[in-house]
């Protein structure tokens, strides 16, 4: 029997490319705006933070967007996340001060 009292899906940014990325070269020409998720789950033991998201720090360093996302290799940049789409926003709207306050990161 599972202990998994509640599952929230989080989405902490979206990113725009060609559909081809997602559907094995199917969709060409097609742009799409892809949701990035993470998930919250409340056990019975505690919280897990499952496959953590978009790094935020990838985005808002200019030096690690750079590398990350250099058009010359990356034509489609990077993902865009508003504040609200953070993970410490989410974890404290679900009542998680903290990503280190007894949640479980995993990815």
């Amino acid at each position: 029997m599972t202990q998994v009292r509640r599952l929230w899906p989080l989405l902490t940014a979206t990113h725009r490319y060609e559909k081809t990325l997602s559907t094995r070269n199917r969709g060409a020409g097609t742009m799409i705006d892809a949701p990035i998720l993470a998930y919250l789950i409340e056990t019975a033991h505690g919280r897990i933070l499952y496959d953590v998201g978009c790094d935020y720090a990838k985005i808002a360093d200019a030096d690690k967007r750079a590398r990350w996302y250099d058009p010359q290799t990356f034509a489609f940049g990077a993902p865009q996340m508003r504040e609200d789409q953070r993970l410490p926003a989410w974890l404290e709207r679900q009542g998680e001060p903290s990503p280190d306050n007894h949640t479980s990161e995993l990815h």
